[in-house]
């Protein structure tokens, strides 16, 4: 996609050319956001209102992830994103053991969380 010169380097032109892992971590953002009973249904997980909110907050900080990967496109950022997926899916780990109940939530979550971590190292590379 050609973007025009008066955009080269702008907020703008950043959200339009965002790359594919972002694009997917808006999705599932978005996705925990409207829709985190169905997310927890699916992965036969029970979902009372206390775990809906934990979801949406998920959702909520992706969104914010994605917006701090693509406004603000520095290593630095990139790196604190990596590290943020990290804790994330440390803390997952950590439920799955301790609760057999959120245990299948907590593996999918972790799965994710690691999936993203390395996404940015493919960007930092470049």
């Amino acid at each position: 996609m050609d973007i025009p010169s008066h955009l080269s380097d702008t907020p703008l032109k950043r959200l339009i050319t965002i790359p594919p892992s972002t694009a997917l971590r808006i999705l599932w953002g978005l996705t925990l956001l409207v829709a985190p009973s169905r997310v927890l249904h699916g992965l036969d997980t029970p979902a009372p209102r206390g775990v809906r909110r934990v979801a949406r907050l998920l959702g909520a900080r992706h969104l914010g992830q994605a917006a701090a990967v693509t406004l603000f496109p520095q290593p630095a950022v990139r790196r604190w994103s990596r590290r943020v997926d990290e804790a994330h899916g440390l803390s997952m780990a950590v439920l799955a053991v301790a609760s057999s109940r959120y245990r299948r939530a907590a593996l999918f979550s972790c799965a994710v969380a690691a999936a993203f971590s390395q996404a940015p190292a493919e960007a930092d590379q470049s």
